[in-house]
């Protein structure tokens, strides 16, 4: 009895393994039909359109021209606009514009909602004001502003993938 025992063992440990691997197999292809179709949703998703695109323009000369825009937009006086060294950050290439400007806390408010209005997405980094210590109490008085200015845009390598 003792050999037909083990036979009856090997079987039934053959089948669990089988079931389990099955199993398994069957979930990888579900996860995997999944997986693929998100990827799909993901590429067609709209926030890919805020990203700059390849034209004519550099992306760092697109972020200029419209942080330029906005600012001429709200009445403020410019006085630098410098380019930062672009950067790879998670798989897109980011573009720096650092500005200084004067201007009031309402063209400030205008400048902050154009840059949020504009189509490319725009982050603010580094928004440093100062302030002219004696002021008038019937007037905004004028503020220097500083800030860091950034847009994205695929990195060069995805560019060519695609």
């Amino acid at each position: 009895m003792l050999p037909v025992g083990r036979l009856v063992l090997s079987q039934d440990a053959w089948r669990t393994t089988a079931m389990r691997e099955l199993g398994y197999n069957r979930g990888v292809v579900v996860t995997e039909r999944q997986a693929h179709d998100q990827l799909q949703v993901l590429r067609a998703a709209s926030t890919w359109r805020s990203l700059f695109q390849s034209s004519a323009l550099d992306p760092s000369e697109q972020l200029k021209a419209e942080v330029a825009q906005a600012l001429s937009a709200t009445g403020a006086a410019t006085v630098h606009l410098t380019s930062l060294p672009a950067e790879d950050e998670g798989g897109l290439r980011k573009y720096g514009l650092r500005i200084i400007a004067t201007l009031d806390a309402g063209q400030l408010k205008h400048l902050l909602d154009a840059l949020r209005a504009r189509s490319h997405y725009l982050r603010v980094e580094q928004l440093a004001l100062t302030a002219p210590l004696m002021q008038s109490p019937d007037g905004n008085p004028p503020l220097q502003l500083k800030a860091d200015i950034f847009g994205y845009a695929n990195a060069p390598a995805q560019r060519a993938a695609k």
